[in-house]
């Protein structure tokens, strides 16, 4: 069987491409999601680059003497997968030094302002009392964001999480994801729902709930190796859903990143 290796370079990269070196990558996420890959391929994403706000929805699958790996090439920090985007909003004063806009329509789960994470108040009392700790809130029925800012915060980046998960395996069998870093997903970062799915040195967690999630049926198992570190930390390194999990799937030596947050 003749495999190939696919790349994928956030800043160089063109979807008309054959994405077939790294002189010809692919751009997104989304060309990836749109292709269908044979056993024994590589799809790499380039180090020290980053993609934001699309959800990686991956359904081929490997076989056993030919598993499909998910990796990255180059040098330099992990590829970052991200469930975070910048967004460009006007806004209007509220009162005193909260502001508001009517430009997103989904709740956002999770907030940025110039990369620092910021915890959302439960309901208007909090944000108008506590500000400086509670600094944001969404109002699901009129649809407004409200921040607390000392400066108008278009001159701030804000950046919001609106995607459930940022990675999904989906009904995959044989296949190997690796050397990746994955951040938002307000609920889970990697949901796999698949067989023989190892999940090996991925940085997994940040701006999510629970880290990752494999699997949903009670009669599966895992096979674990290294085991997994505080699963009662925040977010959790898996679901609750833990001991229902898919067959012979295994993660090792992945990094899961603690970030306890009031979250939406």
């Amino acid at each position: 069987m003749n495999a190939t290796t696919y790349y994928v370079d956030a800043t160089n990269g063109n979807d008309n491409n054959s994405g077939t070196s790294p002189a010809t990558a692919w751009q997104t996420i989304r060309k990836i999601n749109s292709s269908v890959f044979l056993p024994g391929d590589f799809i790499l994403f380039k180090r020290g680059e980053i993609w934001h706000s699309q959800l990686f929805y991956f359904t081929s699958s490997g076989n056993a003497g030919n598993r499909i790996t998910i990796g990255a090439y180059g040098e330099g920090a992990k590829p970052i997968i991200s469930g975070m985007t910048s967004v460009n909003l006007q806004w209007i004063v509220y009162s005193g030094n909260i502001w508001k806009t009517n430009e997103v329509l989904e709740h956002p789960q999770r907030l940025l302002k110039d990369g620092v994470e910021l915890l959302r108040a439960e309901n208007m009392n909090e944000l108008n009392t506590n500000p400086e700790i509670f600094s944001w809130l969404y109002d699901e029925t009129s649809k407004i964001l409200y921040i607390y800012s000392t400066n108008p915060p278009g001159s701030s980046i804000i950046s919001i999480n609106t995607l459930i998960y940022t990675v999904f395996l989906d009904r995959n069998e044989h296949i190997i994801i690796r050397d990746i870093e994955i951040q938002g997903g307000y609920h889970l970062g990697l949901l796999v729902n698949g067989n023989y799915i190892d999940v090996i040195n991925m940085t997994v967690g940040k701006y999510s709930l629970h880290a990752i999630q494999i699997g949903y049926y009670p009669s599966s198992h895992i096979k674990d190796r290294t085991g997994f570190a505080d699963v009662s930390a925040s977010p959790k390194v898996l679901h609750p859903h833990f001991k229902s999990i898919k067959r012979q799937s295994m993660c090792n030596k992945n990094k899961t990143i603690r970030q306890g947050r009031k979250v939406g």
